[in-house]
């Protein structure tokens, strides 16, 4: 009786701690996870915040351009232009980032570069809608 209680206890130990493994093994890998989403959002943002500076300079020589007083353009127009279109690319970073995250998270493509690549075509399309507008 004794060794079959402590077979079942030795037993019931094997699968505690196997459960305890395939816990910690999905804990780390949702960390990991995380992690890797945060990243491509990071860089994707930084990427975006990068990219508007065309945008932003084609605004600003379009309106020094365009038949504003030329003072009132100089002090205006990054006021008006500098703080929509940073708002604007990190919108579009923490989108890029976190689609490239659902769309790339088990394939082999990296995360981080899908992220980036998704702020850059952001950007450009930004920038396209601004010079077509500005024409």
């Amino acid at each position: 009786m004794q060794e079959e209680q402590l077979q079942r206890v030795r037993e019931f130990l094997d699968e505690y701690e196997i459960r305890e493994r395939e816990q910690r093994q999905v804990l780390r890998r949702e960390v990991l996870t995380i992690a890797e989403r945060d990243a491509a959002i990071s860089a994707a943002v930084r990427t975006a915040i990068l990219g508007s500076i065309p945008s932003i300079g084609w605004s600003i020589y379009a309106s020094v351009r365009s038949s504003w007083p030329a003072g009132f353009a100089v002090l205006f127009a990054p006021l008006c232009f500098v703080v929509p279109f940073v708002i604007i690319a990190a919108g579009a970073g923490v989108f890029g980032g976190l689609f490239a995250h659902w769309w790339f998270a088990e394939s082999t493509i990296s995360v981080r570069s899908a992220a980036v690549a998704t702020a850059l075509l952001a950007d450009a399309v930004l920038l396209f809608w601004v010079v077509m507008l500005s024409i």
